[in-house]
């Protein structure tokens, strides 16, 4: 994935930051959740494909000294593609991805907030 479009700084402050509710959110989350949640960031840089290698990276992205190990982890590859699958037959999430084969997803549909 290419992050030059992206804000590093802005996204790892506002995932990582002790003054932001946004850490003990994403730890405390079920997998597909915390997946919804980093799809929408994607896609509010109008980013709409990307590997299970993009998914790893954000979450590396995220890794701050100050969270225990214990807090949030990198989930295996095989995790994160089947939450994905998941991520699309599931209508409570805002999110919809479609998987375009060999570890490449497309972000298909990202429905406003209610």
């Amino acid at each position: 994935m290419d992050w030059s479009n992206t804000q590093r700084a802005e996204i790892q402050y506002f995932c990582t930051s002790t003054r932001s509710r946004t850490p003990g959110l994403l730890c405390g989350c079920p997998l597909k959740l915390q997946l919804s949640f980093i799809l929408t960031i994607f896609a509010s840089y109008q980013i709409t494909e990307f590997q299970l290698m993009d998914i790893k990276a954000f979450y590396k992205l995220l890794h701050t000294p100050h969270f225990g190990p214990e807090q949030l982890r990198l989930p295996p590859p095989s995790r994160i593609a089947k939450a994905l699958e998941q991520l699309d037959r599931d209508c409570h999430y805002q999110i919809h991805v479609r998987c375009l084969g060999k570890a490449r997803y497309q972000i298909t549909e990202v429905c406003p907030a209610i």
